[in-house]
């Protein structure tokens, strides 16, 4: 499995890193997965959406500090446990078709998907052009679904300086929303 995930990355010192995240972590998503799952396949789905999403974030994970490496990886397990969680709880497995039927009613027209989409991706590209400081902590808090405690944890910042970068990012993202708004009227 080790060599799929290898292939996702481009540089040998991405390689390395993931290679050693890998085997020095994997045991532990695993054993976080299945605190939360009580299953091995929902462990392994669990485990492995985790290290798709911790590729994305290899350029915050510091072999010198695994404490902190150890911190984000078991949030990110936590969290996408909690997702898929939620999402067994929100679908019953009873009666099928009607949650077919509830979903295919909610569900807009393709053009309203497409520009929910878009809205999303434009999103993602305004907090890729926010500077470190604040782009970090929107990546940690809204894209991994860290709390602001644990974002403070793993960046070794005060939890209020979190609150106010995420506070300013916002400020930021929404002028920045309200501009392009603006530009396409």
């Amino acid at each position: 499995m080790l060599s799929q995930y290898l292939t996702l990355v481009d540089t040998d010192y991405d390689r390395d890193k993931l290679e050693y995240l890998y085997n020095t972590y994997y045991t532990l998503m695993f054993s976080v997965a299945m605190k939360y799952l009580h299953t091995e396949d929902g462990a392994k789905d669990a485990v492995h959406d985790s290290i798709l999403k911790a590729i994305r974030y290899l350029h915050l994970i510091d072999k010198e500090s695994p404490s902190k490496t150890k911190t984000l990886l078991c949030t990110i397990v936590k969290n996408r446990c909690i997702d898929l969680i939620r999402r067994a709880d929100a679908l019953p497995m009873g009666d099928i078709e009607e949650i077919l039927t509830e979903t295919t009613d909610s569900v807009t027209t393709p053009i309203e998907y497409l520009l929910q989409e878009e809205g999303y991706h434009f999103l993602l590209s305004c907090i890729e052009e926010l500077s470190d400081a604040y782009r970090v902590v929107c990546q940690l808090k809204y894209v991994v679904g860290c709390r602001e405690t644990e974002i403070a944890e793993l960046l070794g910042i005060p939890s209020k300086t979190v609150n106010i970068r995420l506070f300013r990012a916002r400020r930021i993202l929404k002028n920045k929303i309200k501009e392009a708004s603006y530009e396409t009227e």
